[in-house]
């Protein structure tokens, strides 16, 4: 019995001996990994520093790439310009300025003009003014245009060209509906309001949503199984839509406004309200 307790004994000390060992292993491992994560704390917190510095540097890029293009016009489709050289552009721009455009213009109010773009066979002009005040006074005479196939428009960053082209379809459909729509730098203002690229295809997205549920929800659904439901649809409509625009080469479906009418009447309703309200007689 006595030599059975001695190698017990011996087991139990063998075994205390691994528990220490592997308690060791786990303390260095457990150094080893904070390490590592203090490590990848540090790195979050650059990375962080550094998007938040990156992000100042394009912010202040962007405004003096904005100033840089303040005094900017560009001109589309000025005839007789093609294989022009660099002084009988500028002879030709000065007078498509003072003889088409009626603009009140001389060669000291421009900086430069030269040409832009890709080698095509109608590139556009680039005019560089010398006062932003003349560049401005030269762009309201753009209604002199009406009719031919010349145009102007401001010398825009790059993404803003692009905003602006993703909200021609909105500025088109809004038209068409006899809104009174028009651009601002990149947004569209439609009967006073105005409104992001995010903002109108959100309520494009919602338009949907609520056309495609509708026709689906039961009364006894739960608020979480409407959720899902409206996600899937969502995810679905998505999916559906980016499928739609890449078969047809990348052109965007044209837009519904449907929004834009419940939204009016809506209005319409308020004022009425309140006129009824404050007891005026309808105008």
């Amino acid at each position: 019995f006595k030599d059975i307790m001695n190698k017990l004994e011996e087991i139990k000390n063998d075994m205390n001996k691994q528990i220490q060992k592997l308690d060791l292993k786990v303390s260095n491992f457990q150094e080893q990994l904070n390490v590592f994560v203090n490590k990848i704390e540090s790195m979050e917190a650059e990375n962080k520093e550094l998007n938040s510095e990156f992000k100042i540097l394009k912010t202040s890029l962007s405004g003096l790439q904005r100033k840089n293009k303040a005094n900017n016009l560009i001109l589309y489709n000025v005839p007789n310009t093609k294989d022009s050289n660099s002084q009988e552009l500028e002879t030709k721009v000065m007078i498509f300025l003072q003889n088409v455009l009626k603009a009140n213009v001389e060669l000291h109010d421009i900086d430069f003009i030269r040409k832009i773009g890709r080698k095509e066979a109608q590139r556009p002009i680039l005019v560089k003014f010398v006062a932003f005040r003349k560049k401005m006074e030269v762009l309201k005479l753009s209604g002199n245009l009406k009719g031919t196939k010349i145009s102007i428009s401001q010398d825009y960053l790059y993404e803003v060209r692009q905003l602006r082209k993703q909200l021609l379809p909105y500025l088109h459909k809004a038209r068409r509906l006899n809104c009174r729509a028009f651009l601002r730098y990149d947004k569209l203002i439609i009967d006073n309001e105005l409104y992001t690229l995010e903002q109108l295809n959100q309520l494009e997205l919602e338009d949907l949503l609520s056309g495609t549920t509708s026709a689906t929800s039961e009364v006894d659904e739960s608020d979480k199984e409407r959720e899902i439901k409206k996600k899937e649809e969502k995810t679905r409509i998505v999916k559906h839509r980016t499928a739609k625009e890449r078969k047809s080469g990348g052109s965007k479906s044209e837009p519904s406004l449907k929004w834009l009418g419940r939204k009016s009447s809506s209005k319409g309703e308020n004022l009425y309200k309140k006129r009824k309200a404050e007891g005026s007689p309808r105008k």
